[in-house]
């Protein structure tokens, strides 16, 4: 898969736009299975990184709201790098079980097949994430009597861009009849991710204690 800037712009816009057409595209490019492990570790370190930068930026007016009002203050946040690890961890576990549990409904899909349109999906809502994590950062200290509304807005449209495109992810991929039972394959995936990251995160509970 070519991962030049404008690729990748483009298939974040086609996810965006029209889901099922973006999943289907990826799927005709056969990307082998250790290129959709790349681009979910990358996603995964992507997204420490953005953790890391996102309470560096709204630590202090996180402390400061929560001295005010009397709330629970914010809980320390883990190194960017243990973040992206656990996110990782929690992607590639939901992958697989997408593909398990599609394949237990009679779909067709298979593991490089899941994995690269997962893959590419977690790329495009990270591409998202960056240029509204800027929006933020600057509606905070300009415009801060709207900054909740700003910040809601752009959540509310990564949100939707997420839900639809792991909808027609699953449901292309395993070529289900539905998209209910996509929805079915989702909430089981979501389940296993659950009780498999929660289990192992466990073990290593030193290192995630103070996982957000």
């Amino acid at each position: 898969m070519d991962f030049s800037v404008t690729s990748i712009l483009a298939i974040t816009k086609l996810f965006a736009r029209d889901p099922a057409a973006a999943a289907r595209l990826v799927l005709a490019m056969n990307v082998p299975l250790n290129g959709s492990i790349l681009m979910i570790a990358l996603a995964g370190a992507a997204n420490g990184l953005l953790s890391g930068a996102f309470f560096a930026v709204f630590e202090q007016q996180m402390v400061a709201g929560a001295l005010a009002t009397g709330a629970v203050l914010p809980p320390e946040m883990v190194s960017p790098l243990l973040a992206g690890l656990g996110t990782m961890l929690d992607l590639f576990v939901f992958g697989y079980a997408a593909y398990w549990i599609g394949t237990r409904l009679n779909g067709k899909g298979s593991v490089a097949g899941m994995m690269s349109v997962y893959g590419t999906l977690q790329i495009a809502i990270i591409v998202l994430t960056v240029p509204a994590f800027a929006v933020m950062a600057i509606s905070v200290p300009l415009v801060p009597v709207f900054a909740s509304f700003i910040f809601i807005s752009v959540m509310l449209f990564i949100v939707i861009v997420t839900l639809r495109g792991l909808g027609h992810t699953v449901k292309e991929v395993h070529e289900l009849p539905s998209m209910w039972t996509a929805v079915g394959v989702i909430v089981g995936a979501l389940l296993v991710t659950f009780l498999v990251s929660n289990f192992v995160k466990s073990l290593l509970s030193p290192l995630f204690s103070g996982a957000a």
